[in-house]
């Protein structure tokens, strides 16, 4: 039997795909992910929960979401995010169902480990005239006096983050698109790597402040390397006006990377080792794993790097200006500050 990864979060039975909101929540980091607790394939979606005291040790825990209600019977509860409000963590997901399709909803925890669905579930049940039926992944934050919460959609071949405003977490309001790939498409803005965006919709969007301003990070799947694009911008609690695009990430095999904030204040990310969904191993339990967490920054000429905690770099080798963290069945390769960085599984 294939050996197991000795510094990556990976379960010990069944399914793992994308983060979900990972937060630092009364004294431990928690790591939400999709999850199938039973087999090795992508179905009947649970969340996963995780937690760790030093972002390399995970202790996993029993599921944090189980798709019991009639509004998660077609696929379960599929990614979204965590918010920290007046004590308790809410959870944000897209449940998967046959009456709604796509729908966005909300769950509680007093502790991060057991939570509590809201009754007037989906908050959001249908997806405006702007989205289409891929309509999922909500990110929730707040802004001044109010919540936000933006969408994964597209439409004609736009890929497009939707936004609606909440005062009270359960009563959303739509306020239109935020963000739109076609208009930067058109100006030659975007990386190269986002060339097929306009054949599909964005999925497992984020948003923080970061460095004076903010940054939304979104994934297409059907990118040439499956990874996330961070768009760094001003916000001023409607607009979002984007400044530069980044893609540190340029390997095959990671997705869905998703940002929390560490208690001293570093902003991290963690992202699913996908191996083009061909993770499924004949003859072993369990599929997928999450990458190492790594930290973002500037450098001196305004890039974005994403580089290992601090928790992690004593697993690095370095060669050069380049440094390696290599584990039993997966590589991950940082070039200078972590301004370009690749991951990859090594075998089939």
């Amino acid at each position: 039997m294939k050996e197991r990864l000795k510094y990556h979060f990976q379960l010990k039975k069944g399914w793992l795909n994308d983060p979900n909101g990972p937060i630092w929540f009364k004294g431990k980091y928690h790591l939400y992910f999709q999850y199938n607790p039973y087999w090795p394939e992508f179905k009947g979606v649970h969340w996963g929960h995780a937690v760790s005291d030093d972002l390399i040790t995970w202790e996993e825990m029993t599921p944090a979401l189980f798709p019991d209600m009639p509004y998660e019977d077609q696929g379960g509860c599929w990614s979204g995010s965590t918010l920290e409000y007046n004590g308790k963590l809410y959870a944000f997901y897209t449940g998967v169902s046959k009456q709604y399709g796509q729908a966005q909803c909300m769950a509680w925890s007093e502790d991060g480990i057991t939570f509590q669905k809201y009754e007037g579930n989906p908050v959001v049940r249908v997806a405006p005239p702007e989205g289409c039926h891929e309509f999922r992944d909500p990110k929730v934050f707040q802004y001044g006096d109010k919540f936000c919460m933006l969408v994964a959609s597209g439409r004609d071949k736009m890929a497009r983050i939707l936004k609606y405003d909440s005062t009270d977490l359960m009563n959303w309001e739509y306020k239109g698109v935020f963000f739109e790939s076609d208009k930067y498409n058109s100006h030659g803005e975007l990386p190269d790597f986002f060339g097929t965006i306009r054949h599909s919709h964005f999925e497992c969007p984020d948003f923080f402040p970061f460095e004076g301003k903010y940054i939304l990070t979104c994934s297409l799947i059907y990118a040439p390397t499956h990874s996330t694009l961070f768009i760094y911008g001003d916000f001023d609690g409607d607009k979002f006006t984007p400044i530069s695009f980044h893609n540190p990430e340029i390997g095959p095999d990671l997705y869905a990377t998703q940002t929390f904030a560490a208690p001293d204040g570093r902003r991290l990310a963690i992202g699913w080792l996908h191996h083009c969904w061909k993770t499924v191993t004949p003859g072993l339990p369990y599929a997928g794993a999450m990458s190492i967490p790594r930290e973002l920054s500037f450098n001196k000429d305004g890039k974005l790097c994403m580089y290992p905690v601090r928790e992690a770099q004593h697993l690095l080798t370095h060669c050069g200006d380049m440094a390696i963290l290599r584990d039993t069945r997966t590589v991950e390769i940082f070039f200078g500050d972590g301004e370009t960085s690749i991951s990859t599984w090594l075998d089939e």
